[in-house]
């Protein structure tokens, strides 16, 4: 899981995020970053505490994946296989982002497998616009918010995307923030509130993006 998406499941709002990519506070940062420091971003002390463990064990899955990288090159030279990196089909396989290799081919395949499955999966938030700010409002999970996720069929388009959505987040047509009938739904693509168009599908938004 990358950091960006543990920091939006624990309901952080996204322009934290940014904020947070944009001045590179990233792993290796955060476990360095003092608790004062960390707080300009993360206001809430169990998010700092979260993140730094969050830092702390994908540290320790990178440095065991690159040791076992490390341990079967050694075994490739000794065998007189060439390393993964020397292949032409391949891809270089050390790195923290990138520890396992598959070849081209498997990945087209791969691509042409997902392409041809009827459904999608989502993820999705929630959020509200605030009429003095003129802008959306993400609203976090204890407030309600949080992410969820969906699984649609490809061909579903707008009008009926919301309406499996909002149960989502209003469960029994409601919750800490009114009824679900107090509301006008709509669907963006970002947190600027880029609306859908009427009779696009799903396939069609993600070809867009």
């Amino acid at each position: 899981m990358s950091l960006r998406r543990f920091l939006l499941e624990r309901g952080i709002d996204e322009d934290i995020v940014r904020k947070m990519e944009e001045e590179k506070i990233d792993i290796d940062v955060i476990q360095e970053i003092s608790d004062n420091d960390l707080e300009k971003y993360l206001q809430c002390k169990g998010d700092r505490i979260a993140v730094k463990a969050f830092a702390s064990e994908q540290k320790n899955k990178d440095t065991d994946n690159e040791r076992k990288l490390a341990l079967i090159d050694s075994l490739r030279k000794r065998m007189g296989v060439p390393n993964m990196s020397d292949t032409d089909d391949e891809e270089t396989t050390i790195g923290k982002k990138r520890p396992y290799s598959f070849s081209r081919k498997f990945k087209k395949r791969k691509q042409a497998e997902i392409a041809s499955k009827p459904d999608r999966a989502m993820v999705v938030g929630f959020a509200i616009l605030d009429s003095s700010a003129k802008a959306y409002r993400q609203i976090r999970a204890p407030l309600g918010g949080g992410t969820r996720y969906a699984r649609v069929n490809k061909n579903t388009r707008k009008n009926e995307l919301i309406k499996i959505i909002c149960p989502l987040f209003f469960p029994d047509g409601k919750n800490c923030h009114g009824n679900i009938n107090d509301y006008s739904f709509d669907i963006s693509t970002d947190v600027h509130g880029t609306q859908l168009m009427q009779n696009e599908s799903i396939e069609e938004i993600t070809r867009r993006l």
